[in-house]
């Protein structure tokens, strides 16, 4: 018994950030009721994907886009409680990728000359970020307080199916961000080597990582 409370103390302190970036998304809730009901809708719905362009640039946004990337790190902190990894490099890498690809899209106007459609990109982007965030959050709770009371093999299972439903996700986006920049005539080799850079490569290698997980 002494054991076994030891051990939940050690992991336990991963719901101390999870309860900060939920007293944020909260704060977000109360200052701007329906945006997060904006975020969850609007990969499926063009009017809810139009609100939330037009207001990427409200702190609120902001705080949100930022918390779910948080609720992502704690996501993967959960995953290697029995890792002897360096879990703070693994930190440092997963936010200077979010941050990376938030630069490049940024850039990618310029470089492109397709405002309208980045845009449209960028804002994708933060919705699906917000998303992912959003739902990892039940998954990495569940990570934390039932870690000692799950076999090796159920908390493979949940996160497994969890990692297949993400990378379903992001799928979904890609071919959609693909239909649009066919639409916009984007050149086809822009088109293959943005997705391969950007999109196809941080799968595979995410799929490969939770292969050998």
């Amino acid at each position: 018994m002494i054991l076994f409370e030891r051990a939940f103390q050690d992991y336990f302190g991963l719901l101390i950030p999870i309860l900060i970036a939920c007293g944020l998304i909260a704060y977000v809730r109360r200052n701007k009721p329906g945006l997060i009901n904006n975020f969850i809708v609007a990969p499926f719905n063009k009017v809810q994907f139009k609100t939330v362009q037009k207001n990427l640039e409200e702190r609120t946004n902001t705080i949100l886009f930022w918390s779910a990337v948080f609720l992502q790190g704690v996501y993967i902190n959960t995953l290697l409680l029995k890792s002897h990894n360096n879990i703070y490099l693994i930190y440092i890498i997963f936010f200077a990728f979010i941050f990376l690809k938030h630069f490049s899209l940024r850039l990618s106007p310029i470089l492109f000359q397709k405002d309208l459609i980045f845009k449209d990109y960028y804002t994708s982007f933060l919705i699906n970020v917000v998303n992912l965030g959003l739902f990892s959050l039940p998954v990495s709770i569940t990570n934390v307080i039932y870690y000692n009371q799950m076999s090796q093999s159920q908390f493979q299972i949940l996160n497994k199916i969890f990692i297949i439903f993400v990378l379903l996700y992001l799928l979904a986006r890609i071919i959609l961000m693909m239909m649009v920049g066919v639409k916009e005539k984007v050149s086809y080799l822009h088109i293959i080597v943005y997705l391969c850079t950007l999109e196809i490569l941080p799968i595979v290698i995410i799929s490969n990582f939770f292969d050998n997980y």
